[in-house]
């Protein structure tokens, strides 16, 4: 059987790569944040300020806890924002805006990939650290 590298006090291990992800990802739900301009439509408003919101608080919870649920929001929360910033920089968005490459469109393009890539380098991390105690010893 399988056991989870806890601490002490039960709680899942820190890595550099789940901590640098927790930070990424607040930085992309504050980067989303940035694009909104003044002439959108009311429906991308709320779309961007839920992404924030969710970034903001995946970003913490992952700091705080590394729980899997945390990792997984990020991690989903990166792919959708990246693609759908692809997305609408090569494409254009709904509604017959014009397509184009901004710096802020990059590096929520930036922050979408390297998101996922940390977190799989910490679950691997995590996998690979030794382990300090029986896994009956709790």
């Amino acid at each position: 059987m399988r056991e989870r590298n806890v601490s002490w006090d039960g709680a899942t291990r820190h890595t550099p790569c789940s901590r640098v992800a927790a930070a990424l990802s607040v930085a992309l739900a504050l980067a989303v944040g940035g694009l909104r301009s003044s002439a959108t439509p009311p429906w991308v408003a709320v779309l961007v300020g839920a992404v924030v919101l969710v970034g903001t608080a995946a970003g913490v919870k992952l700091w705080r806890d590394n729980c899997f649920e945390s990792r997984l929001v990020a991690v989903v929360l990166a792919i959708l924002t990246a693609t759908g910033q692809t997305l609408a920089s090569t494409v254009g968005a709904p509604g017959g805006q014009d397509a184009h490459w901004r710096a802020t469109g990059v590096l929520v393009v930036v922050l979408g990939v390297a998101i996922p890539l940390l977190v799989a380098g910490d679950t691997r991390s995590r996998a690979r650290a030794p382990k300090d105690r029986p896994p009956y010893a709790l």
